[in-house]
């Protein structure tokens, strides 16, 4: 009996060991900003209703979200200056100004949490996290603005040009930027969930959605009841699917199935004394 168990207890052991390295469990808010009532929400990524956070005053025009792993940091359409913000009030902390105006959209790298920004005049930049300076890199060959900006887990830089819908990866070396299909149009929020799901706002109908990259397909989760949603983030970055090698597998594997040989042994002998 002990032998048939013992069998069946090692697959399934295994199956859990390579599940436990396969998908880690990780919590995450989304958070959104508004421009037009200059206030930081939290969003319900169910049916897309808001809960207020505070405002972001004095900020005159919050244009994004981008969290590095550590600090959710917005800039200011009007003045050039970022800021990190309080995600229990909202406050802004001023960091510095970059100088130029028009921002559109802002990420955060997942390897080192560098920050990467797009104005209104197609202009692509990193942006300083000391003191705001902004170093320009490239103007992206889009029809008007990338308005949204988010990394994937894989380090891919993803971005939706706001008139045409058209949405694609930017090269982070010169900000020419890769079309990959079409969506929904006047995106002005993109944020990748931890789980790799990509979620899209949009200032026309002031709906939140999901967004299959690889297809182009949108599934509405709901109205955002807000006038304008200018960005969109996770206080958690997507992180990558962490793919254990084979070695990996068999150690842990092994020392679970040891561990449960040897408590199967213990009843035996317990059985038998």
């Amino acid at each position: 009996m002990y032998e048939h168990f013992g069998r069946h207890s090692r697959r399934l052991l295994q199956t859990i060991a390579v599940a436990c390295l396969l998908q880690p469990a990780v919590k995450a808010d989304l958070f959104a900003i508004d421009s037009a009532l200059d206030q930081l929400y939290k969003v319900n990524t169910t049916d897309a209703t808001v809960t207020l956070v505070g405002s972001t005053s004095p900020i005159g025009t919050p244009a994004a979200l981008a969290f590095d792993g550590s600090n959710m940091y917005t800039i200011d359409l009007q003045t050039g200056a970022l800021y990190t913000l309080d995600l229990v009030t909202g406050a802004p902390s001023l960091v510095g100004t970059s100088g130029i105006f028009g921002w559109q959209a802002l990420a955060a790298r997942p390897s080192d949490g560098a920050l990467f920004a797009q104005d209104q005049t197609r202009n692509f930049y990193s942006i300083n996290k000391a003191n705001g300076v902004a170093t320009f890199i490239g103007t992206t060959n889009v029809g008007f603005s990338l308005t949204a900006l988010d990394f994937d887990a894989q380090g891919r830089l993803w971005g939706v040009d706001f008139v045409s819908g058209n949405y694609g990866t930017v090269d982070l070396s010169t900000g020419q930027f890769t079309s990959v299909g079409s969506t929904v149009a006047r995106v002005q929020g993109l944020a990748f969930a931890p789980s790799g799901l990509a979620y899209i706002s949009e200032t026309s109908e002031h709906k939140l959605y999901t967004l299959d990259v690889s297809t182009g397909v949108t599934t509405l989760v709901g109205s955002l009841g807000l006038p304008f949603v200018k960005g969109l983030e996770f206080d958690t970055q997507a992180a990558p699917v962490n793919v254990p090698e084979p070695h990996e597998v068999v150690l842990l594997g092994s020392a679970i199935v040891a561990a449960a040989s040897l408590g199967l042994r213990r009843r035996s002998a317990a059985h038998t004394n």
